[in-house]
C-alpha cells in the first residue's frame, strides 16, 4: 500500500496484492495533469498520474486499485484507470 498527496480531506491509496515476502508498491510522484501540479492537489474529473514502481494491480480484484479515503474513512475506488503499468497509473477520478 502506498500513500499519495491529498486534496482537501481525501487521501489516495494504492492497493495491490502482496505478501510479507514480496516488495511493496512505491509511489514516487503524483501529478494533476490538468494543472501540472506535482505531489500537491488534483482536479476531480480530470486525469491524474501516479508514477513509481510495482504499481500494477489486478483490476478485476475489487480489493486492489487506487482508492481515495475521505476524512470520515469512506473509501472510493477509482473506476477508470487509463493505463495499468508497473511504473505508471494514469487515471480519472470523479467525485460523486
Amino acid at each position: 500500500m502506498a500513500l499519495a498527496p491529498y486534496h482537501n480531506e481525501f487521501i489516495c491509496i494504492i492497493c495491490s496484492y502482496f505478501t510479507n515476502t514480496s516488495p511493496t508498491p512505491l509511489l514516487q510522484r503524483f501529478t494533476d495533469l490538468n494543472t501540472d501540479t506535482v505531489n500537491a492537489t488534483f482536479t476531480p474529473g480530470q486525469i491524474a498520474s501516479i508514477k513509481g514502481s510495482l504499481l500494477k494491480f489486478n483490476e478485476e480484484d475489487m480489493q486492489q486499485g487506487i482508492f481515495f479515503i475521505s476524512a470520515d474513512n469512506a473509501e472510493t475506488r477509482v473506476s477508470r484507470v487509463v493505463k495499468n503499468k508497473p511504473s505508471e497509473l494514469p487515471f480519472l477520478f470523479v467525485l460523486s
